[in-house]
């Protein structure tokens, strides 16, 4: 089982670490995992770990492999994540012969990561992937990589994913509250991070001026 479970690791940071996407990419998923690392010491419930390192590892690799063009690109990405990455992970479970039931753990929680209508993280594999990735949304080192490709050249495709985040933050991110994470340490670290998040934006714009992100 172990051999099957690296393999499949293996070829999700593969997948991510060619990602075109300035959001989700290796980067984002080894943040991740130490994230889970530090939750695991927190938890008092039985979890299958091996589900959520799955999980964490192909949540985003649909995204990473596709790009739709312009703004309503950008929001059939977001409806088609969830399922796309479910998708591709079960394809590459069959192909290493992983057990039924842990390939249907993690392409539920993978299918339900998203913050759609109807989706919802039952079990708490799935609640897991939901804290963790949300933590992610106030990470700053996913910011400063842009803010990095802005002060150098950038071509047309890294610019309409640049002005794709902005979007994003303006419709998504600043409604996020830690309420909607599932577990206390999450709840804390999100409220944490989205603070110093914030203070590190305004240091930015007094020292360059309003930031831009398209």
């Amino acid at each position: 089982m172990k051999e099957k479970i690296d393999k499949l690791v293996d070829e999700a940071i593969k997948i991510m670490a060619k990602s075109g996407d300035l959001l989700h990419d290796e980067g984002h998923v080894k943040r991740m995992l130490e994230d889970w690392n530090k939750l695991s010491q927190e938890l008092k419930e039985d979890v299958n770990c091996d589900a959520v390192v799955l999980a964490i590892c192909w949540h985003d690799t649909w995204l990473a492999s596709h790009s739709l063009k312009g703004f309503w690109g950008m929001i059939r990405e977001y409806v088609r994540e969830g399922q796309g990455s479910a998708k591709m992970f079960r394809k590459a479970a069959k192909g290493v012969g992983l057990d039924d039931n842990l390939t249907g753990l993690v392409a539920d929680a993978i299918k339900n990561h998203p913050s759609l209508p109807g989706n919802k993280q039952k079990t708490i594999e799935a609640k897991i992937l939901w804290d963790v990735d949300n933590l992610e949304t106030w990470s700053y080192l996913r910011l400063a990589k842009m803010i990095k490709k802005i002060g150098g050249t950038i071509d047309k495709s890294e610019a309409k994913q640049i002005k794709a985040a902005k979007t994003y933050w303006d419709l998504i991110m600043k409604k996020r509250v830690a309420s909607r994470l599932y577990f206390d340490w999450c709840k804390k670290e999100f409220s944490k991070r989205k603070k110093e998040f914030v203070k590190k934006i305004k240091i930015l714009e007094l020292r360059y001026g309003k930031l831009e992100l398209v």
